[in-house]
């Protein structure tokens, strides 16, 4: 079935809304990240983590409004998602890379400039901590980059990398923090 823009920009926002009733937690967060992208009118995303494609059909959501496009990569296949961008007829504002986040990094496989780039991998201190020194110069001046989890107890890594980078990288980032259930931060790229 082919549905025009509009319409399945509003079938899209429905699924996204009704994801996960029972968390709202992640019907927060996706709303966040779907209204990030809109207001910053991104061209450029960058996904490290796509799991089952929740964050990832909300990104891509803004960028059937924005014509913008969405670079994913996981580890993973990650097939559900695929599917599910595939049923939505989004596939073309969206490439996925099945790659390790920080090999990625050292490809041509990325652009060189993004407005949002959003951290969920593994959630462990050494690997965020790297991912955020390595993805920053990726990020243009005045760009987004998103982190999950951080403030969740069960992935303490992604708060402590976020508190050593602020501490030893002062002038880098503007922090914001979302006060959602496990915790979104926001680190604006400092011009």
């Amino acid at each position: 079935m082919s549905f025009s823009a509009s319409v399945r920009n509003q079938i899209l926002l429905q699924h996204l809304r009704r994801l996960d009733q029972s968390n709202v937690e992640s019907a927060e967060i996706i709303m966040i990240l779907y209204e990030t992208a809109k207001k910053l009118n991104a061209q450029t995303i960058i996904e490290l983590g796509v799991g089952g494609g929740h964050s990832s059909l909300a990104f891509l959501a803004a960028c059937a409004k924005t014509g913008g496009h969405l670079w994913s990569a996981d580890i993973q296949p990650c097939f559900r998602a695929r599917k599910t961008i595939l049923d939505f007829h989004l596939s073309k504002f969206w490439t996925f890379i099945q790659q390790d986040s920080l090999k990625l990094a050292r490809t041509l496989m990325i652009p060189a400039k993004a407005d949002i780039i959003f951290i969920d991998t593994n959630h462990q201190y050494e690997q965020t901590r790297k991912e955020i020194l390595f993805y920053e110069p990726f990020l243009r001046n005045d760009g987004v980059m998103l982190l999950h989890d951080s403030r969740n107890p069960g992935c303490p890594g992604v708060e402590q990398a976020i508190k050593w980078i602020l501490q030893n990288h002062p002038t880098m980032f503007r922090y914001k923090e979302y006060k959602v259930r496990y915790g979104l931060v926001e680190l604006t790229k400092i011009s």
